[in-house]
């Protein structure tokens, strides 16, 4: 696998740490948010950045910020220290649209696939989520989730069928995939409009730091990627979002920061405290093989 390190494309106009980076749906615009309370917006062309919007409104470091599906319209949403989910709507300039008030520090945002509308969930280290929905005007509900902390969340990818006709609901049900400093993976659907836990994946030894949620091209598996704290990246497997099969991907030399397939789910992005992005591809069913990894602006290939 050939990786070209963007080494042309250097992002200084934030005055603190970066904590998110994030792409909208046709690649042609970059958002960053960082400790300097700020989002700002590039246009990205050719290795080139040109910025075009400085968001400013949380009162503390800015965590995470999630692009929506063009189908809802050119919104952003943003997560902060300062307890706020806010959404931002582009027309000319960036406005606030849209905020919700957790108990603690918002660590992670998500939006569901725009099959199921526009949908917003959040992760909070007040130990709930919140569930976000637009329908003419935005409501907001939230349950207790992981005791001592929720740090990310992700949502199941919509297919039309999986698995056959026998199950031709799974794929379509509005799931969610929650962890935290409790050390576990929850799953989470609605039943009788109440969010309830469905399944649990108990593989770490410390906080979970970050999951995400793919399905598989060609034999449509749904595989939820894991890390931790505890230096390890787990890869879960279910055929009905309540019993899970996990196997350990591999052991890290320092605590895992976060994880990311690509999109069509045969990749696997995962970031470290050791200053380097390793990408991971399965050779045979569970066993999971290194395929490129970037140290700083230097490129090691196998």
């Amino acid at each position: 696998m050939n990786m070209v390190p963007m080494t042309g494309l250097i992002l200084n106009e934030h005055e603190g740490e970066v904590h998110d980076a994030e792409l909208d749906y046709y690649g042609q615009r970059l958002a960053t948010c960082s400790s300097d309370k700020t989002i700002k917006v590039y246009s990205i062309n050719n290795g080139n950045k040109t910025l075009l919007a400085n968001i400013k409104g949380h009162h503390g470091p800015v965590w995470q910020i999630c692009w929506s599906h063009p189908v809802s319209g050119h919104l952003l949403a943003s997560c902060s220290y300062d307890k706020r989910v806010v959404v931002w709507k582009e027309s000319n300039d960036w406005f606030n649209i849209f905020e919700f008030t957790h108990e603690s520090s918002v660590n992670a945002v998500a939006w569901a696939p725009h099959q199921h509308g526009t949908i917003l969930a959040s992760a909070s280290s007040d130990g709930s989520i919140g569930v976000h929905v637009f329908n003419k005007e935005w409501s907001s509900k939230s349950f207790s989730a992981h005791h001592n902390g929720c740090n990310t969340v992700a949502w199941a990818p919509y297919k039309e069928l999986l698995f056959g006709s026998d199950q031709t609901d799974f794929g379509k049900k509005l799931v969610l995939a929650s962890g935290g400093c409790d050390n576990l993976v929850k799953i989470w659907t609605v039943e009788n409009d109440q969010w309830v836990q469905v399944g649990e994946i108990n593989c770490h030894t410390d906080w979970v730091r970050h999951v995400d949620w793919t399905c598989t091209i060609g034999d449509n598996r749904q595989l939820i990627a894991s890390c931790s704290e505890d230096k390890t990246v787990v890869v879960s497997h279910s055929d009905d979002y309540s019993k899970w099969s996990s196997v350990r991907m591999h052991m890290f030399e320092g605590r895992v920061w976060t994880v990311s397939w690509s999109k069509i789910g045969n990749v696997l992005a995962v970031s470290a405290e050791t200053n380097k992005v390793s990408l991971w591809k399965e050779k045979t069913i569970g066993h999971w093989v290194s395929c490129s990894e970037i140290d700083d602006t230097k490129v090691v290939e196998d």
